[in-house]
């Protein structure tokens, strides 16, 4: 047959089926041929003579076919839909992009489990899922593997099975996990802002349309009644899938607006029906040519409104959904708190809608404290019964626009703190974007007054920091004074309080108007007279310098392999290394080479890295690295030298080390003093941990203190950060050094009343130590201490000044000072006291045949292909 279309185009059929077409209650049988272009079923004269249809005037009728392409697609996409067909197929979808790696972590032994014996009941049905699943190409068949999962059988709504592997006792434990975060709900709404056409796209079986490679499906192995059978799809139940899958399609979505995907929902909007539609078209090609599928009969096209992460979005906003809205109406009154956390459950997922929902709710969560009584009152039943009422009333919360401006509304109180995030429409209208509520904690409650609203600005801020980062907004409060703080861009006055000053460096960060207006017409006002649940807030150093702060580790992991790579393509050390192997001398006229000429007869290489007697010499591009990972808890250059020489060595080190530390603006401001009078060194004892010196440092920022030990003989500093210096804190710090190290023969400190009290020196006696006591008003007779006092004190305030966590800095300082050598004793601390170097960083940097010896046993077992035993002595 030839068919031709209306311009006189030849169409190539590709294909025929017979379908059956119902018609004013009769049913007839016709043959149609299956093109690839797209666009509505027609009719030609054979089947309007069968339907006997002499007219055509209503041909449109005829579109009644029950084909999988017309139904529930509106006529507005229909165009659209039909022009990717394959998209809708009902087989599964193969994945054209790469294949998914799931990687274990190394050194992981495979877990092998029998297969669970399943219920009479569904042995039929898991059996029939499992042969489904193979005839898909989903499953295969495999004779022996060293990974096994047992299958659980999930029942479905319809009667049917689904097959799930329970990987959370084979593979899930040991997979490296991926660092990417599915999307948040506040990131998906910004997405439908201006929208008035809304589309929902549902992939079909999402995770198995993603191909693992050969390495991955032999982890995917399930042990079921049928035998051993791998996976060759990403699968549910492995503990990556869901990352691996958003990973995939924000890939493949990005860059379209208004367009965004959690998982295996797509939604699609537009502000038109135009620019909805191109959005459509955009994406369901994309699907097209990544070889997806969609589930048609879950997809919903040009709606006016779309339900979407348990809420429903239309044109107006963000609305709670109605049958959620329901159960919380229909909500028995609680009779024990087990009641009450269930109904506060529910509720609380649309807080964001209740402005107010923090005071409503004060009453409720008072009966959730600790040791309160159960009695249900008036007003409680009045707050239970409010907050029904109000998100009965179809609260509504405006989309997130990036286009209209945005004003961020703060106060505070003497128990909490409030903020409304809102836009400005252009007719004048502000409309709430979410609002949100803090209780302080004891210490913020008593803070001043301008620094609780100040704290009240850092809250709404930080809460608030995905809207608000990059792009122009205006900041009210009702408290003029800070106006002068955080709304000038002079800078913070230098009489400001400290607190006042840290947090106008985390403001700075931000592009906002500060604006004052009365406290009545504040209206974050009343947010800030409630207190909200959860835990506060905490005003501490980590969160304060983390929200804008960059972590400082180096992106190298420096260790031997890396070393050995770029030695090979170093033109110097490639030309030594060369050299070496082969046995010749080096050339005396090469220039570059004259550092390693006079090294020449101590120079090795081991694991093709080239040796400094025990100490790697570092290839040029990986000096920075090396500098700034031995920099970065600012040691002092003595130290760095020292430390630096115990392991690895290149031309010029100690210059570039000098330089690095002449440089660097913390060191130089917290740089060692001059000694201001003769030292009178005590008697050095020959046996370690014989002799202890103790002193309290602080108070530093936040009221924190530092308990400093030092061992007269080793060294070795021990520092503890802790919030008063008290007897009972200072016995609990010993008590745990005591139990590491044991117990000292006497302990030196100043006259302080946490060092002299009857509680301290009870403990002392108890455990029969002798106590040494300082003069009074002489703190250098207890020398030792204030040595490891400073030492501690610069440490922390060089953390302080980069705006580094306190203990991660103080821990990862004392590891290195521990491992450099001491002047006063010739040697490192470690090695004093432990007898042994302590592993850090650097030992990677040395070459290891661990790993080799590893690899080749495995490669052995492998081609032995015989159980191993592995000896482990008793």
């Amino acid at each position: 047959i030839t068919l031709t279309d209306y311009i006189g185009k030849k169409i190539v059929p590709i294909g025929k089926i017979q379908l059956t077409i119902k018609f004013q209650g009769n049913a007839h049988k016709l043959w149609f041929y299956i093109i690839r272009r797209g666009g509505p079923p027609l009719l030609g004269r054979n089947g309007l003579h069968i339907l006997d249809r002499s007219e055509t005037s209503q041909a449109d009728k005829l579109l009644a076919l029950e084909t999988p392409l017309s139904a529930n697609i509106p006529p507005e996409v229909r165009g659209i839909v039909q022009a990717f067909p394959t998209v809708f197929e009902p087989t599964v979808g193969t994945f054209n992009g790469p294949k998914i790696a799931l990687k274990v972590k190394e050194g992981t032994t495979p877990k092998f489990c029998k297969s669970r014996t399943l219920p009479i009941a569904l042995k039929a049905k898991v059996e029939a899922e499992l042969t489904r699943l193979m005839d898909a190409g989903i499953l295969e068949p495999v004779d022996h593997s060293e990974w096994a999962t047992p299958v659980v059988p999930v029942l479905k709504s319809d009667g049917s099975v689904r097959i799930c592997g329970d990987f959370r006792m084979t593979l899930n434990p040991v997979l490296e996990q991926m660092d990417y975060n599915l999307p948040r709900i506040d990131h998906i709404c910004a997405n439908f802002g201006g929208a008035t056409v809304f589309s929902k796209i549902d992939l079909k079986d999402a995770y198995q349309q993603l191909v693992l490679d050969e390495q991955s499906a032999k982890l995917t192995c399930i042990n079921t009644s049928l035998g051993l059978l791998k996976y060759t799809r990403l699968c549910f139940g492995i503990s990556v899938a869901p990352s691996e899958f958003q990973k995939v399609m924000d890939k493949l979505l990005r860059g379209i607006k208004g367009v965004g995907a959690l998982l295996d929902d797509i939604h699609v909007t537009g502000k038109t029906l135009e620019e909805h539609n191109g959005r459509l078209y955009q994406v369901l090609k994309i699907l097209q040519d990544s070889n997806l599928r969609v589930k048609l009969n879950k997809c919903k096209f040009t709606q006016q409104s779309i339900e979407y992460l348990g809420h429903r979005f239309d044109a107006e906003g963000l609305h709670p959904l109605d049958r959620h809205v329901e159960a919380i109406k229909n909500a028995p009154i609680p009779q024990n708190t087990h009641m009450l956390k269930s109904f506060l459950g529910m509720v609380t997922f649309y807080l964001k809608f209740v402005k107010n929902a923090a005071k409503i709710l004060q009453p409720l969560y008072t009966l959730l404290k600790k040791d309160q009584k159960w009695v249900w009152s008036k007003k409680h039943q009045e707050s239970f019964d409010t907050i029904k009422h109000y998100l009965m009333s179809d609260p509504v919360l405006t989309h997130f626009d990036p286009d209209l401006p945005l004003k961020l509304v703060v106060d505070a109180s003497g128990i909490a703190v409030g903020a409304i995030l809102a836009h400005t429409f252009p007719d004048g209208r502000e409309r709430p974007i979410a609002y949100a509520s803090k209780m302080l904690s004891e210490a913020q409650k008593r803070y001043p007054q301008i620094e609780r609203e100040a704290w009240s600005i850092v809250f709404g801020v930080s809460r608030f920091k995905d809207y608000l980062f990059g792009r122009k907004f205006t900041l009210t409060t009702d408290h003029r004074p800070l106006l002068h703080i955080f709304g000038e861009k002079k800078g913070v006055p230098i009489f400001a309080a400290n607190r006042l000053q840290r947090w106008a460096y985390l403001l700075s960060n931000f592009n906002y108007t500060l604006t004052c207006v009365k406290s009545e017409e504040n209206t974050a006002d009343f947010l800030s007279r409630i207190e909200t649940s959860g835990p506060p807030i905490k005003d501490d150093e980590s969160r304060v310098s983390y929200l804008n702060f960059i972590h400082e580790d180096y992106p190298y992991r420096i260790n031997w392999k890396e070393v050995r790579r770029l030695t090979r393509t170093d033109l110097d050390l490639a030309k030594v290394v060369g050299k070496i192997c082969k046995g010749e001398l080096l050339p005396k006229d090469d220039k570059t080479l004259t550092p390693y000429l006079r090294r020449e007869q101590e120079l090795t290489v081991d694991h093709d890295c080239l040796m400094w007697g025990y100490r790697v010499v570092i290839p040029t591009k990986l000096r920075n690295a090396v500098l700034h990972q031995l920099h970065q808890n600012h040691l002092g250059m003595t130290k760095m030298k020292s430390l630096a020489r115990s392991y690895f060595w290149w031309p010029e080190m100690d210059q570039q080390i000098e330089k690095i530390a002449a440089s660097c603006g913390t060191c130089n401001q917290f740089r060692n003093n001059p000694p201001k009078s003769t030292l009178k060194p005590w008697t050095w004892p020959k046996t370690a941990w014989t002799r202890l010196h103790l002193d309290f440092l602080g108070p530093m920022k936040q009221n924190i203190y530092a308990l400093v030990i030092q061992d007269a003989t080793s060294k070795w500093i021990e520092a503890f950060l802790v919030r008063s210096p008290t007897a009972s804190v200072t016995i609990d710090k010993m008590t745990e050094v005591f139990a590491r190290f044991g117990i000292p023969r006497s302990i030196s400190t100043d006259g302080a009343k946490c060092f002299t009290g009857s509680e301290f020196s009870t403990f002392l006696q108890r455990l029969g130590i002798q106590h040494l006591v300082g003069a009074p008003f002489h703190p250098q007779s207890n020398g030792a201490a204030e040595s490891a006092v400073k030492i501690v004190k610069r440490c922390l305030q060089k953390a302080l000044t980069d705006q580094v966590p306190l203990n991660q800095a103080l821990n990862q300082f004392l590891l290195l000072h521990r491992n450099a050598e001491h002047p006063a004793i010739g040697d490192s601390p470690a090695n004093t006291l432990l007898k042994r170097r302590l592993r850090t960083v650097f030992d990677q940097i040395s070459p290891s045949s661990e790993e080799e010896v590893k690899n080749y046993q495995d490669k052995m077992i492998k081609q032995g292909g015989r159980r191993t035993i592995i000896f482990k002595p008793q």
